[in-house]
């Protein structure tokens, strides 16, 4: 279960810093493509993470980095696609 919510923290965490750097006011539809992808990371932390029975501090890393990584792809997808 915390594996699960260091993945959506890790997806909230770069929507929230890919805001601060942009300097533009809140666009709260902007951000729900982050809440999004946040919750799709959590589905695929269930997945990915299921059959770790003790997960050690790396796990925990790596499914925070995985919500980053996951948000910041999502938005780079959606760029291309216009």
């Amino acid at each position: 279960m915390i594996l699960i919510i260091l993945g959506i923290s890790g997806g909230l965490g770069a929507g929230i810093l890919g805001w601060i750097e942009s300097g533009e006011a809140f666009d709260s539809r902007k951000f729900s493509g982050t809440l999004i992808r946040s919750a799709i990371t959590g589905l695929v932390g269930v997945l990915a993470f299921q059959n770790i029975p003790q997960p050690t501090i790396w796990e925990y890393a790596m499914a925070f980095i995985t919500g980053m990584g996951i948000d910041y792809g999502g938005n780079t997808i959606g760029k291309l696609l216009g």
